[in-house]
C-alpha cells in the first residue's frame, strides 16, 4: 500500500507534492492549498479565522475580516481611517451634526467652555479672556 505524496490544490487544482500543502478552513470548508495559492487567504486577527484575501482589509496594522470590520470598528468622518469602536470620540460639525472621529483627529478639535460641547475644525471660535467660546456661544454674548 502506497502512502499518498500528492495532492490537488482546492483553488487552482494543480496536483502539487504533500510537502507544499497548507491546510485550512474557510467558511466551514476545509481546503488543502498549494503554497501560492495560500497567499491568497488571511488569518483575521479579530475573530481567529482564516478568509480570502478579498473578504479582508487592513486597519491599523491589522487584518481583519469584513464581518469584524463592519462590527468592531468605525470609519472616522475626518480622515476616513477605520478605529476601534471603543476608540472612536464624538464632535460636532459647522451644521450641528455629529461625527464620529478617530484619536488623531480628535486631537484637532476644540471645546467650548460655554456650552461643553466638542467641535470640528470648521467651527470658528473665538477666545475671550482664556474662555474658549464657540461661534454660536459667542454670538449669544455679544
Amino acid at each position: 500500500m502506497s502512502k499518498k505524496t500528492h495532492f490537488h490544490c482546492s483553488e487552482c487544482e494543480e496536483k502539487h507534492h504533500l510537502d507544499f500543502i497548507e491546510e485550512i478552513e474557510v467558511n466551514g470548508e476545509d481546503l488543502q492549498l498549494c503554497s501560492n495559492c495560500h497567499c491568497n487567504y488571511s488569518f483575521c486577527e479579530d475573530c481567529d479565522i482564516w478568509m480570502h484575501n478579498d473578504d479582508s482589509s487592513y486597519i491599523n496594522d491589522r487584518i481583519i475580516c469584513n464581518d469584524c470590520r463592519n462590527e468592531n470598528y468605525v470609519e472616522c468622518e475626518e480622515c476616513e481611517e477605520h478605529t476601534q469602536n471603543d476608540y472612536v470620540f464624538y464632535a460636532l460639525n459647522e451644521l450641528n451634526e455629529t461625527l464620529s472621529l478617530c484619536e488623531g483627529c480628535y486631537n484637532h478639535t476644540q471645546y467650548c467652555d460655554q456650552c461643553d460641547e466638542t467641535f470640528t475644525n470648521d467651527v470658528s471660535f473665538t477666545e475671550i479672556n482664556d474662555i474658549y467660546l464657540c461661534e454660536n456661544c459667542h454670538s449669544k454674548q455679544s
